[in-house]
């Protein structure tokens, strides 16, 4: 039997559509055991995976003190097989902790390329290297073609939760019977569609139970959009960002109809569910996202892309025409047809 070792870290949106190496993983190693190395507040979108024997878990911030003692921890499981699924300086520093396994070849040790030679060409020169669209949940299987495993994607879903999650978030939504998740929020200015088209998109949708999701961080969910809703509407609004988990904030979206939101993780959670989801990509260039039931909202400008993940400032003389270009009315028509 052959011990392998996953490690993602973070973030929540990486760690949703990483899931998804576990279903090829054990089809070529039908017989292994599988870990997965985490941080501590996602531990719970984790480990009620049926692939998944054993999750470890460090906590955010955490001193180099605790990444030797888990070094140790690991060291004593004996893997056969590592692949670091994050390849940042955590992870580097397990794989230099790592290095006598390594040598004597007993450790198999695999990272996912971050390929940033191609990334300073595409955004400074304008070449473009990549595979286009650039799918992430691909980027994650890819790797694992140096292991012989077969890097076709998945049809299967490959977020598990478990009862109690799930119990958790339907008493948020016990009244709701079909609804529409809005997820506003984004991580960088430059992937977050208009305010004022959250506030159009949602009164277009009425008729239309609708649940906002987000972090604690977003009040603005709150002061900025529903705070200006009309109030002549037969759906009902609720707001339940920063009032759950990550979990639970999957397992509210599992519960959905439909799902509207731009490169997030929330987003991508329901175009790992197969939801009918729409995901509006701005000026950020690598999470298209990967399943058929998902649209993708691409609106074409020069100067996109501009950015590996949404940070740095709009340089189009029309700010975030990239955003701007897919209105509201696109997104309600479709969601009220279906």
């Amino acid at each position: 039997m052959e011990k392998i070792l996953v490690i993602r870290l973070s973030s929540f949106g990486d760690i949703v559509q990483s899931l998804v190496v576990l279903e090829s993983l054990k089809q070529k190693f039908p017989n292994s055991e599988i870990h997965w190395l985490v941080r501590s507040e996602f531990k719970a979108l984790i480990k009620n995976h049926p692939l998944i024997d054993q999750v470890h878990s460090l906590d955010k911030g955490s001193k180099f003190s605790a990444l030797y003692s888990m070094y140790k921890h690991l060291k004593k499981e004996n893997f056969q097989r590592v692949y670091d699924a994050h390849n940042n300086t955590r992870s580097n520093l397990l794989s230099l902790l790592f290095w006598k396994q390594k040598l004597l070849r007993k450790i198999k040790w695999l990272e996912r390329p971050k390929n940033r030679f191609k990334r300073f060409l595409l955004f400074k020169f304008r070449i473009n290297l990549f595979p286009w669209p650039f799918v992430l949940m691909q980027s994650y299987l890819k790797p694992l073609k140096a292991w012989n495993v077969d890097t076709r994607l998945s049809k299967e879903k490959h977020i598990y939760l478990s009862a109690e999650v799930k119990d958790s978030a339907r008493k948020h939504i016990k009244d709701l019977k079909e609804f529409v998740v809005l997820a506003p929020s984004a991580a960088w200015e430059l992937k977050r569609w208009p305010i004022e088209y959250w506030i159009e998109l949602s009164n277009q949708l009425r008729s239309k139970d609708i649940v906002f999701l987000g972090g604690p961080e977003d009040t603005f969910i709150q002061t900025e959009i529903i705070d200006h809703l009309d109030t002549n509407r037969s759906g009902k609004v609720l707001n339940l960002s920063g009032k759950l988990s990550f979990a639970e904030s999957c397992s509210i979206i599992e519960y959905s109809s439909h799902v509207v939101g731009g490169d997030s993780g929330l987003t991508h959670v329901g175009d790992s569910f197969f939801k009918d989801t729409y995901c509006i990509i701005g000026a950020a260039a690598f999470a298209y996202p990967a399943r058929e039931s998902t649209h993708t909202l691409d609106f074409k400008v020069k100067c996109k892309p501009c950015s590996k993940d949404g940070r740095g400032k709009c340089t189009n003389q029309n700010y975030k025409a990239c955003l701007y270009g897919t209105k509201p009315e696109s997104i309600s028509s479709s969601i009220l047809r279906s």
